[in-house]
Order: C-alpha cells, then sequence, then structure tokens
C-alpha cells in the first residue's frame, strides 16, 4: 500500500487512518479491507480484530510508518481497502427508505465535503448525492477524516451528471431545496410541497455556489440572513444549518 499517493483520485483504493475510523472501517458492511499496517506494541486489541476476521495486518516501526504515510505521522495504524461498489440514483428512489437527499455541487474542499457528510448522517439525510470525477473525492484521506466515519455509514452516489440526477429526482415527485447567497433569490413556495413528500437539499460549491442550471431546477430556495458585514457562511456550515432546517420538515 503507497500510502503517500493515496490522496490522489484512485478508482479502486482508499485509505484509512487513526483507530477509531479503521475499526469503523472494519466493521462497516460495503467496505472489503485490503491490508491494515500497525505500528509495533500499539492497538494489539484492534490488529487481534483484523486477524479473527482474516484481514492481513502488518506490523512496522514508527520510522516506518512515516515512510509509508509521507509525513509525521503519529496515529499508529493505517488500512486500505477497496472502494465500495458503485450505487445508482435510479433504484435507490424506488425504494420508500431513501427519503432524504443531500446534492453537493463540486465541493472543492475535502474539509467542507467530509463534514457535510458527517452533517448528512446527524440530520437524517438517506443519501448523498454528487457528481463523479468533480470537486473533492468523499473518500480522500482529509473528506473521511472531516466525516468522523459517517463516510461508512452513508451511501454516496457517485453520478456523471448532477442536472441529469435533479431531472430524475423532479420525475420521482422529489421536492428539490437550492441555496443561495442572495436573499433575492430566496422563494417562498414551501407551502406548494405535498405533505410526506421526498425531499433534497442542493448545496453548492465554495466558490460560485449552486449552478444557474442545477437552482433552476429547484422546487425553492432558501437563503441564510447573517449580519451585513460578513459576505457569506462556510460552506459547510451553511449547508449543515439548512440540512437541520429542511430535514426536520419531514
Amino acid at each position: 500500500m503507497n500510502v503517500a499517493l493515496a490522496d490522489q483520485r484512485s478508482p479502486s483504493e482508499i485509505v484509512v487512518e487513526g483507530a477509531h475510523a479503521v475499526k469503523a472501517l472494519i466493521e462497516a458492511e460495503d467496505f472489503s479491507v485490503t491490508e491494515v499496517i500497525v505500528e509495533r506494541d500499539r492497538h494489539l486489541d484492534l490488529a487481534e480484530q483484523c486477524r479473527k476476521e482474516k484481514i492481513t495486518v502488518r506490523r512496522e516501526t514508527r520510522a516506518g510508518m512515516q515512510q509509508i504515510s509521507g509525513y509525521d505521522f503519529h496515529r499508529g495504524i493505517l488500512a486500505s481497502a477497496r472502494r465500495p461498489q458503485q450505487l445508482h440514483l435510479e433504484p435507490l428512489l424506488q425504494e420508500d427508505c431513501f427519503r432524504k437527499f443531500l446534492i453537493l455541487d463540486h465541493l472543492a474542499d475535502p474539509g467542507n465535503l467530509g463534514t457535510l457528510i458527517r452533517s448528512a448522517a446527524a440530520f437524517g439525510a438517506d443519501a448523498v448525492v454528487l457528481e463523479s470525477g468533480k470537486g473533492a473525492d468523499p473518500f480522500c484521506r482529509k473528506s473521511i477524516r472531516s466525516s468522523a466515519t459517517a463516510v461508512f455509514r452513508t451511501a454516496i452516489i457517485e453520478v456523471p451528471c448532477l442536472e441529469e440526477s435533479l431531472r430524475q429526482l423532479q420525475k420521482s415527485d422529489v421536492w428539490l431545496v437550492g441555496t443561495s447567497c442572495d436573499p433575492e433569490e430566496q422563494t417562498q413556495s414551501a407551502a406548494l410541497r405535498t405533505p410526506g413528500s421526498k425531499i433534497a437539499l442542493a448545496v453548492g460549491s465554495e466558490a460560485t455556489g449552486l449552478r444557474q442550471n442545477l437552482s433552476s431546477l429547484c422546487s425553492e430556495i432558501r437563503h441564510i440572513a447573517i449580519a451585513d458585514e460578513m459576505e457569506s457562511l462556510n460552506a459547510a456550515v451553511a449547508g449543515s444549518l439548512l440540512m437541520r432546517e429542511v430535514f426536520a420538515e419531514g
């Protein structure tokens, strides 16, 4: 496992670091762990759990761990796993248990992406939808860390085209809520939503917000009022606040 190269988008492998995250990875149903590397005389219980589950365990010195990771690594344990099997949006829309969706439009910062996945899990989202190959990778090391293991228990759907996916959601009678930094774009159409219908919240990128071709497909647009002297909120903060509001509406 060449962990130092793991932040490059890989079609097949992800890297997880730290005891809490590695334990969550091992226990996740949709991930196949290929190897665990443990610093000698550390995390003995976790290494034993790996052996019981027939996962390859390799022991290294502190210097060896740093050489593998590519930086001053002190958490004492790393794991590699195959990326989970690709999920597809259309069949999930036919399942009644998938009712709340978070749509992420080209989030560039993996810390923001991971935080939003964590918030999605906390506020009851059933799936996170993003465009494959655009923006940050949900399975890069920083995103995994920021998600606080939520990435291992949240359905991540990487689609070829977000615009087409929003049209699919529309056709399935999912109520689409867009976001905007501009108070003039906020609409007052929430009352038109059928009670109990499925719902999706679309959050735009840090630099440009939700693209116009996506916001034009939304049933309504929400805006968070902030102090005049502040230009905007961080994307992860704004998205989390709106998730709490929108998903609480059922």
